[in-house]
């Protein structure tokens, strides 16, 4: 994959902001490109391979741009799910998506534990953003990783799900 948009603008220009969180915090293009690129080794050396799914249940700000730009770039499918979501809603669409990593918002961890105990999603592959008792936290995945562009690079894509006309939501 040719390093196209973010990836490429954050190499020429790694102090232009990227992003600024929702309490305002700006986040330059070149420390973001960093954590997702800690991320995406983070990911592969538990096995993720491009193909496979990952899930998320966040707010909005810099962890699901985090999450979608590793998914992008690793070759993953990446599922947003809703927070209003209740657990086995959020259970339903992780275990659909057939999900081998989940992230979790610290907001949103009972609903987010519950969920990933009944989608049998397992301790190893849950992550979390804050303080999510019995997830991994997100910093320590991206521990020890390289900052650098990952070697070969794919396109990922994401995978939204709709409300369903049957009673259960449907990827697309």
């Amino acid at each position: 994959m040719a390093s196209l948009g973010f990836w490429r603008r954050a190499e020429l220009d790694p102090e232009w902001i990227a992003a600024v969180d929702t309490d305002g915090t700006p986040h330059n293009a070149g420390d973001l490109l960093g954590r997702v690129n800690q991320l995406t080794h983070g990911l592969r050396s538990l096995g993720l391979r491009p193909g496979d799914g990952i899930a998320a249940v966040l707010p909005n700000g810099i962890a699901p741009l985090e999450v979608y730009l590793a998914a992008l770039q690793g070759g993953w499918y990446y599922t947003p799910i809703n927070w209003h979501f209740t657990p086995p809603e959020i259970a339903y669409i992780a275990a659909d998506c057939e999900a081998k990593a989940f992230f979790v918002a610290e907001r949103f961890a009972a609903a987010g534990a519950a969920a990933a105990d009944a989608a049998g999603v397992p301790a190893s592959a849950r992550f979390g953003y804050g303080d999510v008792p019995g997830f991994i936290p997100v910093a320590e995945l991206r521990a020890g990783q390289p900052a650098a562009s990952p070697a070969g690079r794919t396109a990922g894509a994401t995978m939204h799900y709709t409300s369903g006309t049957t009673g259960r939501p449907k990827g697309v």
